[in-house]
């Protein structure tokens, strides 16, 4: 592959990685935290699972350069493109519709 090819291959990827993961779990994540927790817990679950979202985030960025000498730039964004494919499908099956709806509603979809 020629440099040119391979850098039209690494932009390619890149937009694929984005554009998933802004349609999934890049901006879902933080709506639907605040919305699946009780008032008198969210805040220390939203300090909880913000955490959580963080050191995964923290995780990928130190994974990225032994992920990048291994797989290569293109190898590295396809992986991770690949990896927001189950985290969609859990949105979509698992996760309960929140739109338009109470606190408390949305609390009786957990547990119904």
């Amino acid at each position: 592959m020629t440099g040119r090819a391979e850098g039209m291959m690494i932009v390619a990827m890149l937009c694929m990685f984005v554009a998933c993961f802004a349609f999934s779990m890049g901006p879902i994540k933080w709506v639907i935290m605040s919305e699946i927790f009780p008032t008198k817990i969210r805040g220390r679950a939203m300090a909880i699972a913000t955490l959580a979202v963080w050191t995964t985030d923290g995780l990928y960025n130190q994974f990225f350069p032994m992920l990048r000498n291994h797989l290569g730039i293109s190898g590295t964004f396809f992986l991770f493109a690949i990896l927001l494919v189950p985290q969609l499908l859990f949105i979509w099956k698992v996760m309960p519709e929140t739109k338009g709806r109470t606190l408390e509603r949305n609390r009786r979809s957990w547990t119904a």
